[in-house]
């Protein structure tokens, strides 16, 4: 969270605090633990806010012993909250799932799916919230098989935790089953998904690159 965002909402805090104190003096023989109680729900609630926008979490807070269903505010944080991690696996990227059809996957919102080249088998494919540089693919999309492989890209990571930046060790304590194929990469079975596999480039063991595939792909990286 942002120092000046922070700021605001100790600012908010503190009106809040101001607010819940009696006005009128003759209040004050009132019950010192009642109005304790009212104070320190109201402080409760704004560090509440304060912690839940900074981890990411949407919640309803309420005025501590005052509650009224009128007064309950909802924190919901953006969508684009740091932290998030992107995962790419087992069945595809989000709502892009391997094996779909051009149709399908430009369906999603996800993708682009570029022109097939004549006498060609393969097209490149390209995300749509992460786009590739120029002369470079987010994947490959088959005219035999679908969407066949996905690249990771940025903070993508599989469900294990293995992404870009990873190492060799990391892939092997994730992925038992790695294997190398001379100069190919390293090939890992997808958990739970015989019919998929991991493709990791690695060099100086640390992986430089990695992907999700069908096991009858038949576009090369």
């Amino acid at each position: 969270m942002a120092d000046d965002e922070l700021a605001a909402l100790l600012v908010l805090a503190r009106s809040a605090q101001n607010q819940a104190l009696p006005a009128d003096p003759t209040d004050v023989r009132r019950s010192g633990t009642q109005r304790r109680r009212r104070r320190t729900g109201v402080i409760s609630g704004a560090i509440a806010a304060m912690v839940l926008g900074a981890v990411g979490t949407t919640a309803v807070l309420t005025n501590g012993a005052d509650r009224d269903d009128s007064q309950q505010v909802v924190v919901t944080p953006p969508n684009d909250a740091p932290g998030a991690t992107d995962v790419l696996g087992p069945e595809g990227y989000g709502d892009l799932v391997l094996g779909m059809t051009a149709e399908q996957a430009e369906a999603t919102g996800v993708v682009d799916v570029d022109p097939m080249p004549p006498k060609a088998t393969c097209s490149g494919i390209g995300y749509v919230e992460h786009p590739p540089e120029e002369n470079t693919t987010s994947g490959f999309y088959s005219k035999n098989v679908g969407v066949a492989m996905l690249f990771g890209v940025d903070d993508m990571k599989t469900p294990e935790g293995i992404g870009l930046g990873s190492t060799l060790a990391e892939v092997r304590a994730a992925y038992p089953n790695v294997g190398s194929e001379a100069e190919a990469g390293w090939y890992a079975e997808v958990p739970g998904h015989p019919d998929k596999m991991y493709y990791f480039a690695i060099a100086d063991n640390v992986v430089e690159g990695f992907a999700v595939q069908l096991d009858t792909a038949d576009c090369t990286s």
